[in-house]
């Protein structure tokens, strides 16, 4: 894809809202996704999609911190549960693994 990345905003029709680097229309780079329920992920997108490192803020404010593909949490990466449990390891997309 021609062109290069800049900084920016996009509001969506679903009101969540991207702030971060732009290519195009496309969120690529780093940045961060904000939704109405209060989730929220920072962190790597490549063309629109969650790649890369990043950290995804649940509604209910548990956490996950580590490497995303596809927009699933994939490869290593550390869960906290907003009361305290928390699981460091292995992801492949969504699920626990190893």
């Amino acid at each position: 894809m021609d062109g290069q990345k800049v900084h920016g905003m996009k509001v969506y029709k679903t009101k969540a809202d991207y702030r971060g680097e732009l290519l195009g229309e496309m969120r690529h780079g780093s940045g961060t996704m904000s939704w109405p329920n209060k989730a929220s992920y920072t962190g790597d997108w490549e063309y629109n999609i969650a790649r890369g490192n990043g950290k995804f803020v649940h509604p209910n404010e548990d956490v996950y911190e580590g490497q995303w593909e596809n927009n699933m949490m994939n490869g290593y990466g550390v869960f906290h549960h907003k009361y305290g449990a928390s699981y460091s390891g292995d992801w492949k997309d969504n699920l626990k693994c190893g």
